[in-house]
């Protein structure tokens, strides 16, 4: 069987879970098949030699030569709304392209960018490929929580109409969440097309002991403080000035520090505002690649699932297993409510907080920092309850039978 993959962000870059995608494509080859992944050049996250490197080698094999990683040309990307959004309708545009020009069984796509819903429901109408598109973010929703417009804005309608286009063209949808796949059967043509696979565990994550880690070093930290970890993207939609304002009640106690491994559109403006109120209890540090994703999230005391109010109803971010996986306390600053809030409430697998709640935040904090039984507890508790919903082998093995059973479709 041949595979179109497209996907917007690919190793080497320094992006959100790039483990799902490799996990995956080992996957396909396993099974015999061909895949062709067609990505951008690689942007975030990587020095100017990287760059060059990859501009002359635009073809890669993976996975016994069954993969083909193609590098499609893009220019680097920006922080600005409008420079943002040309590349993302530059990349869909190319993708369009490949998937109506190259040969293939089916064509998978996440997500991102929004467009790409589209350019999948355009390839089926146009050359009756089946195509599977999986839901990692809920669109338009998505425009409205993170403020970029509002409801029954002219943007708004546009993405609603894209929505419907995109769902009623595809001939499988396949989210991450329940509150998602219950969103998405109210949405669509027919509901059978519609799956449920969480985002599974990154089995390379283990925990560093905190003697061993040599971030401590690197960074210039102290093993004797009581440290607050956030990693991941720094936009609009993970609300990270609440962390800001958290730090700042916290100032007081000298034995807690904020890492922020990071990076994103937002990152300059949470840096002015923490720069904005004084605070030295925080330190923005680089996001880092699969090769440290252990050692960071080790490094923390107690490691932060974070999302602007709203964000949160759709989601279940794949960092949270992780964060798990090394063993490391977890806090979550997510919507009242979601699946995510639930989980770890419910569950006593961390403490759980309602979004934008700052003073929240902080007791959560100092609970952690001030009773240890409570804490070992949480990490034991969220331990099984990881290894119960995010097992690779049975989360990667769903995407395969929804691959197949689309193929089988007539």
């Amino acid at each position: 069987m041949k595979v179109l993959y497209f996907v917007q962000y690919f190793i080497p870059e320094k992006c959100s879970s790039p483990y799902l995608v490799t996990d995956l494509i080992e996957a396909m080859a396993q099974q015999g098949w061909k895949v062709d992944v067609y990505t951008s050049t690689p942007t975030r996250g990587v020095d100017r030699d990287t760059i060059r490197y990859y501009r002359r080698h635009r073809v890669e094999t993976m996975f016994s030569d069954n993969v083909h990683i193609h590098r499609m040309p893009l220019f680097q990307e920006k922080t600005k709304v409008i420079q943002r959004t040309l590349r993302f309708l530059l990349f869909s545009l190319e993708c369009l392209w490949i998937g109506l020009t190259k040969d293939a069984d089916v064509v998978f796509c996440g997500s991102g960018p929004p467009t790409q819903g589209v350019i999948l429901g355009l390839i089926h109408k146009l050359t009756h490929k089946k195509v599977v598109y999986n839901l990692q973010d809920a669109f338009p929703e998505s425009l409205v929580t993170t403020g970029i417009t509002s409801e029954g804005s002219a943007v708004y309608n546009v993405g609603l109409k894209m929505e419907r286009f995109t769902y009623n063209n595809v001939d499988r949808i396949i989210t991450i969440s329940e509150s998602m796949f219950g969103n998405m059967i109210s949405k669509v043509d027919n509901p059978d097309k519609v799956s449920m696979v969480y985002n599974w565990l990154d089995d390379t994550v283990h925990h560093v002991e905190r003697q061993d880690n040599d971030l401590f070093e690197r960074f210039d930290l102290s093993r004797d403080r009581f440290i607050v970890t956030y990693a991941g993207n720094v936009g609009k939609a993970q609300g990270i000035e609440t962390l800001i304002e958290a730090a700042d009640i916290l100032k007081s106690d000298r034995d807690i520090e904020f890492c922020i491994f990071g990076a994103g559109a937002s990152l300059e403006d949470i840096k002015a505002y923490a720069a904005g109120k004084g605070l030295d209890n925080v330190r923005f540090l680089p996001l880092l690649g699969k090769d440290d994703i252990s050692k960071v999230y080790s490094l923390g005391d107690v490691s932060l699932v974070m999302c602007r109010k709203g964000v949160g109803t759709s989601g279940m971010p794949s960092k949270t297993w992780s964060i798990i996986a090394a063993q490391t306390a977890l806090i979550v600053s997510f919507d009242a409510g979601s699946e995510l809030y639930n989980m770890v409430s419910s569950g006593n697998c961390g403490i759980a907080v309602d979004a934008e709640r700052p003073a929240e935040l902080a007791d959560a904090i100092l609970k952690m920092k001030s009773d240890k039984a409570v804490k070992e507890s949480c990490i034991a508790n969220a331990y099984r309850v990881m290894l119960d919903k995010a097992s690779r082998k049975s989360s990667v093995g769903k995407y395969i039978d929804q691959i197949k059973s689309c193929i089988k479709d007539n």
